[in-house]
């Protein structure tokens, strides 16, 4: 039986500095990681607070993990990397606002966490029961020798949090990662990873409003699509928001086919955050709404500015985990389309879960 194990690295492993990069060499590693887990310890000092959209999630701004000439996952916006988790079933919660008069020094409960778990198989069934499964092998990073998994990005910068809310240069976060290493005896199969994660990012914000599906994105080719995740802001401070886009189709311009379509951008967002939200237990909505207050309120909703879209509607022929083959389509046979209602002061960020087979 392979060797099931979590290993976390020091505390302090990425110090803080206002908007300055960090780099933390993870390799080697005798195993495959299935999972990578973030803890970040805040240090921070308040006055009257107003807190900003998604605050806790803007201490990081970016984060990348590389290594062997491949990337795992490249976030240009670590508020989107957070409510891809939470749609995915892993979301971790996050702290109330800070209070007003306050200085910490990496106070207790302040810390939170990203839980980033690579595989498709997040359950298991043994003997009759459902239990988590951390250590599922469907996707994970394969061992790596010295100096060849690096996670790197950019820190938030001091006022990142929001008015009155300043990160201080205690801030640090640490790094651990489940792994599945091999014992005597043990198969390839048995603790190696049948995938590897190449999560992907980009932003392709309109200029320009537009009428009912009159703009377009175009999904890049090459491996499977599993899931697109879309994350709409607006106005200062970049709250998520919905008025943003004004429709949503996702479209298979080889084949003419509309394999998602809501003629208003609204239902594309009730209806997500319903089926793929309320299965993972989360609580929606259970962050913040879109005002520059960060405020948490039952009586909104749905989260506004997120949709989560599963890659298994682009090809009937698509893999049962992985999602849909990109290896035959060239970069715009698969299109978001989008009317845009606002263009003035937004973002639109897309993630795209992607997955590249291991060979054999």
């Amino acid at each position: 039986m392979p060797l099931r194990r979590y290993i976390s690295h020091p505390i302090g492993s990425g110090a803080w500095s206002s908007g300055g990069p960090f780099s933390i060499e993870l390799s080697p590693t005798p195993g495959t990681i299935t999972g990578l887990v973030i803890y970040v310890r805040p240090s921070i000092t308040t006055t009257t607070v107003t807190a900003l959209n998604d605050a806790w999630d803007r201490f990081i701004a970016t984060m990348s993990l590389t290594g062997d000439g491949k990337t795992f996952f490249a976030f240009t916006n670590m508020r989107a990397a957070y409510h891809l988790t939470r749609f995915r079933g892993h979301g971790m919660a996050r702290p109330p606002v800070a209070a007003g008069s306050l200085t910490t020094d990496q106070s207790t409960p302040y810390e939170f966490a990203y839980y980033f778990h690579f595989g498709q198989k997040l359950r298991e069934v043994v003997n009759g029961r459902v239990r988590a499964n951390p250590w599922e092998l469907s996707a994970g990073i394969p061992p790596l020798s010295k100096g060849n998994l690096t996670l790197q990005g950019t820190w938030g910068t001091t006022n990142a949090p929001g008015t009155n809310w300043s990160i201080l240069s205690g801030t640090t976060f640490s790094v651990g990662y489940f792994m599945v290493s091999p014992t005597t005896g043990d198969a390839d199969s048995d603790w190696l990873p049948q995938a590897m994660p190449r999560w992907e990012m980009a932003t392709p914000t309109p200029t320009a409003t537009s009428s009912l599906l009159q703009t377009a994105y175009n999904i890049p080719s090459g491996d499977y699509l599993q899931a697109l995740m879309l994350m709409g802001t607006n106005g200062s401070g970049a709250p998520r928001d919905d008025g943003v886009l004004g429709s949503l189709e996702l479209f298979n311009q080889k084949r003419g086919q509309s394999l998602w379509r809501t003629d208003r951008y609204k239902h594309s967002e009730l209806l997500t955050q319903a089926v793929w939200g309320a299965a993972i237990g989360q609580g929606w909505p259970a962050s913040d709404d879109n005002s520059t207050l960060v405020t948490p309120s039952v009586a909104k909703n749905a989260d506004e500015g997120l949709v989560y879209l599963p890659g298994d509607l682009l090809s009937p022929t698509g893999h049962p985990v992985y999602g849909a083959y990109m290896g035959d389509v060239a970069t715009g046979d698969i299109q978001l389309r989008y009317g845009v209602d606002d263009a003035t002061g937004i973002t639109l960020d897309v993630v795209s879960v992607k997955y590249q087979g291991v060979a054999a």
